[in-house]
């Protein structure tokens, strides 16, 4: 339940056209938080820029088969509108 509240929060699914690749990412600024769902899930970290440079933050990335699986285990307890944007990624064609 801690992965949805976070992917709910600040996480996003971006999907290729056609059936490619397929993402989960979660922006923070508290890197302990993503390396946590690295140690669970997989996936990588970047840090991330802004137009100022004192405001730096980090993105975990989980992609392929290892973001759908997730996103299937954790689908049932999202809210609806992230449901929806689940749905819109997977119907990208």
């Amino acid at each position: 339940m801690w992965t949805v509240g976070i992917v709910e929060g600040e996480g996003c699914f971006y999907g290729a056209r056609n059936g490619g690749s397929f993402l989960i990412c979660v922006t923070q600024k508290d890197t302990w938080i993503l390396h946590k769902l690295v140690g669970l899930y997989g996936g990588g970290i970047t840090k991330q820029r802004t137009n100022d440079p004192k405001k730096m933050y980090s993105r975990w990335q989980l992609t392929g088969g290892r973001a759908r699986g997730l996103a299937i285990a954790i689908e049932p307890y999202l809210s609806p509108r992230r449901r929806a944007q689940l749905d819109k990624v997977r119907s990208a064609k």
